[in-house]
């Protein structure tokens, strides 16, 4: 390798939050990651010849190749001969756990992952012969694929099939109105434009909570109610699983409906999702997929308030992962489709976890003044 160089072999992470790439900037050639802006710069690796970076499919890890196994890294190259000892590592994201995963006294570079992050494909070097094998990713089961006289490098895999999927669609927000019963039995019909069959009067949905409104309850109109969904983005460089979801959601002036005091039980915040990703089935358990639909929930207590104008104040945060560790995984990309918001009350007994008394109270929806 000669000489010192600067920054070549550019690989972006999965999800295109960062990049990796070799600099020969300084005594060695090593691994870095930057941002996509150039800002945020990272030496992940030290002390020898490390050069070719490749992300896994998932974005925990990089494999590289290095030279620092040969008595005389210095001095030695890729090529033309004499060849340095040169073999695959591999290392978290942040450059942590750097382990060898081939063992051979040869020269073994340009690592690329299989897009089921199962398989790692390089080129190596024997007996002056360049051959091109695949091994599992831990580095057992290394295979010559190519056997023969001729120059055989450059491994490349090619990329599976995926989903279509927006560049963002973060964060989600949706008003809540109360919720009433489908009309059955029509006894009137509505006024034109909309000249549809009606009930009168409508029946509030649930049996214990209500919100203040003058001319239903002689209540002042204070109600807002609200559920947010933020997506919280992870750090590839990192070992840990930072991706997330954050939600929360928060309801003023809740009543008891018998007799308009603070209803001071639990709401139940449920929405249907058809998430689609890439953590489903097959040997390896990165297939593209949509599961089917499930109901996601939580729980949002409530408190009364010193205003006797005003009912509870109902209002919860919390994320997909302290819900169900493990929701959201990083660098998966998912998209979760979403039915609509529902809350429920905590039935008689104020509780949602006794589920059988519990009656709808708010619907995802708009209030036209």
């Amino acid at each position: 390798q000669g000489g010192r160089y600067d920054n070549v072999a550019p690989s972006w992470s999965p999800d295109g939050t960062k990049i990796a790439f070799e600099s020969g900037r300084g005594r060695s050639s090593d691994i870095y990651t930057m941002n996509p802006d150039g800002s945020g710069l990272r030496r992940l690796t030290a002390d020898a010849q490390n050069a070719e970076p490749s992300w896994s499919p998932d974005g925990t890890k990089i494999v590289f190749r290095s030279n620092r196994d040969d008595p005389n890294p210095d001095s030695c190259g890729l090529s033309p001969p004499p060849y340095c000892i040169i073999e695959i590592y591999t290392m978290n994201a942040d450059g942590s756990a750097e382990t060898r995963i081939t063992n051979n006294l040869d020269v073994d570079f340009e690592p690329a992952w299989s897009p089921d992050g199962t398989r790692i494909a390089f080129a190596r070097i024997t007996g002056g012969n360049y051959e091109v094998y695949v091994m599992n990713a831990d580095g057992t089961g290394q295979t010559n694929i190519t056997n023969d006289p001729t120059f055989d490098s450059e491994p490349y895999w090619p990329v599976s099939a995926s989903y279509v999927r927006p560049k963002g669609a973060t964060p989600f927000g949706t008003y809540l109105t109360v919720a009433y019963k489908e009309c059955t039995a029509p006894n009137r019909t509505h006024g034109p434009p909309l000249a549809s069959p009606s009930c009168s009067p409508p029946t509030q949905f649930s049996d214990y909570a209500t919100v203040g409104t003058p001319d239903a309850n002689g209540q002042p109109s204070k109600s807002v109610g609200s559920v947010r969904m933020d997506t919280i983005v992870g750090d590839p460089a990192t070992a840990v699983d930072e991706a997330d979801v954050a939600l929360t959601a928060s309801v003023t002036d809740v009543r008891n409906k018998a007799d308009l005091s603070d209803y001071t039980g639990e709401l139940q915040v449920t929405d249907t999702v058809r998430i689609t990703d890439r953590d489903n089935g097959g040997p390896s358990g990165t297939d593209a997929g949509t599961i089917s639909d499930l109901s996601f929930s939580f729980t949002v207590p409530c408190a009364a308030t010193p205003d006797t104008t005003v009912g509870s104040t109902c209002a919860a945060s919390t994320t997909a992962d302290a819900l169900v560790p493990n929701t959201i995984r990083e660098g998966k990309r998912a998209i979760w489709e979403l039915g609509q918001v529902q809350v429920t009350d905590g039935g008689e007994d104020g509780s949602v976890d006794t589920a059988a008394g519990n009656t709808l109270f708010l619907r995802q929806g708009l209030f036209v003044p």
